[in-house]
């Protein structure tokens, strides 16, 4: 669907005066990355043992778990474009990034990319990371979990479409060989300000790059619970709920985005907090979608700090609710083992595992194939 330039150019006035809005000089001190320190987790980083699970914070939403022998990443945004290329440009996926990231973490035995919605600062480079693991790894069974609209992005990027899992809310599912299962619920997307475009729809062709971020519709959002043995790891990208959709799930982790968690004024933060995290009952929580992603990635991440998302507002009332025994984040690509081995089960197959035991995975199948020239 066409998008009024009148409205475009209102929007793109309206995030600049917002960029520069926090800051009265040359250098803002909350956009330093020591503004967060207070928030991060520190220690726990060593080399897995049997049974452990690790995850990589890769900014945003991206995560990268890995139990000693598979990985899966959820999200898979890196490339960061600036805030001008975005607003006026096409985007095009950062290959020697995505490559040197995929040789260096290193990401060898990725076995699925799940992705919470198909907004370009979480599913713009699902593709490119598939085709690195594969360039560096020669691994070509990389699955691709997502709504419809991740379909598309999929199927644009020239993914076989048996390679390509719809999921929607009530899907369970496992990936053979692996000791990681899954669970999707349905979830919405955080309200956004009124000039900001795109949130909803849906993306309904094939999806190539370069493309506007107007191209990456959200089509509709997901959380997703991974489990491994008797742990459990919900990851929740966005500051929105359906109520009660998640009660009870107790995870030993939650992921939970805070962009906008504060500056929504229906749901409240408070509302947010109850459905997101008392009802749910995590034994942790680490924020996520927390840094400013018109910054390149590196370990030092700065906050994000416009006046549509003041994210230091809200570490600072997730970390009043909760404290910091049990609420942190993480710096960028910051490693942090989540938990230790649970089963003798778990530890028993570590590193026992071949690479042609994940070629064969049961999934939920794809409705249809892509389209082909």
């Amino acid at each position: 669907m066409p998008i009024a330039p009148r409205r475009v150019a209102l929007c793109l006035a309206t995030l600049a005066v917002c960029a520069a809005c926090a800051s009265d000089g040359d250098v803002d001190p909350v956009k330093d990355p020591g503004s967060v320190a207070k928030y991060l987790l520190t220690g726990n980083d060593h080399e897995l043992r049997a049974g452990e699970i690790r995850v990589t914070f890769l900014g945003t939403s991206t995560l990268l778990f890995d139990d000693g022998v598979d990985q899966i990443l959820v999200d898979g945004f890196v490339t960061r474009p600036s805030l001008a290329r975005t607003a006026f440009g096409r985007l095009r996926s950062d290959r020697d990034l995505v490559d040197s990231l995929v040789a260096g973490l290193p990401m060898d035995r990725l076995r699925a990319i799940f992705v919470t919605h198909s907004h370009y600062d979480h599913a713009m480079d699902v593709m490119e990371f598939i085709d690195a693991v594969k360039r560096r790894w020669n691994n070509d069974s990389v699955q691709l979990f997502g709504s419809p609209s991740t379909y598309q992005i999929g199927c644009g990027g020239g993914l076989d479409s048996a390679r390509i899992k719809i999921v929607n809310g009530g899907t369970k599912g496992t990936i053979d060989g692996t000791a990681f299962e899954f669970e999707v619920f349905e979830s919405l997307h955080a309200v956004a300000p009124w000039y900001v475009l795109g949130i909803g729809g849906s993306i309904d062709e094939p999806l190539t790059q370069p493309a506007s971020q107007y191209a990456y519709n959200e089509g509709g959002t997901l959380d997703f619970l991974i489990t491994h043995g008797t742990r459990s790891i919900l990851v929740k990208s966005s500051a929105n709920f359906i109520e009660n959709g998640l009660a009870n799930l107790a995870p030993d982790v939650l992921f939970l985005g805070v962009g906008r968690l504060t500056e929504q004024e229906k749901p409240s933060a408070a509302e947010i907090y109850l459905e997101s995290v008392e009802k749910v009952g995590p034994k942790r929580v680490i924020g996520t979608h927390w840094d400013d992603f018109f910054e390149p990635l590196g370990p030092n991440l700065p906050p994000d700090t416009k006046a549509a998302n003041d994210s230091l507002r809200a570490l600072d009332f997730l970390r009043g609710r909760m404290g910091n025994e049990r609420f942190g984040i993480l710096q960028g690509l910051q490693r942090f083992v989540l938990f230790a081995p649970d089963s003798p089960e778990v530890t028993e197959r570590v590193g026992t595992t071949s690479m042609a035991a994940h070629r064969n995975t049961h999934l939920p199948a794809v409705a249809k194939g892509c389209p082909r020239d």
